[in-house]
């Protein structure tokens, strides 16, 4: 067997015509993920699987809506953390922030002696 006969066999796989599977297969299978989903992570679900929360307009179910949107609690945790994490390096900045920004950036760096774009550039001129 070559490769000839590999693309051969590939290309018939791709054009067979694929078998749909039974209704009731896919209706046990998505049931038996549902029961998995639900028994792993009880506190994620969705507005709609929820009765109590799928009121239209209810502020509770607003809010856990958004929360599911997001990613839940720990996302959340996450989210909350990060912002106030930039809320104080932006209100405490630049005084306290100076040592650490030295300690990784000296201010006695030589950086303005790099010369990034250099004034002979033979190779570039045409003629």
């Amino acid at each position: 067997m070559d490769e000839r006969d590999l693309d051969d066999l590939l290309h018939e796989a791709r054009t067979a015509p694929r078998p749909a599977a039974p209704a009731a297969l896919t209706d046990r299978v998505l049931a038996a993920a549902l029961a998995e989903q639900e028994a792993r992570h009880p506190a994620r679900r969705s507005v709609a699987a929820r009765p109590d929360m799928a009121q239209r307009g209810s502020l509770a179910g607003i809010w856990q809506a958004m929360l599911g949107a997001i990613g839940g609690g720990r996302a959340l945790a996450g989210l909350s953390t990060a912002a106030l994490a930039g809320l104080w390096l932006g209100l405490a900045a630049p005084a306290p922030v100076a040592a650490l920004t030295e300690s990784v950036w000296p201010a006695q760096s030589q950086l303005d002696l790099v010369e990034l774009l250099p004034d002979d550039i033979d190779f570039l001129e045409e003629g």
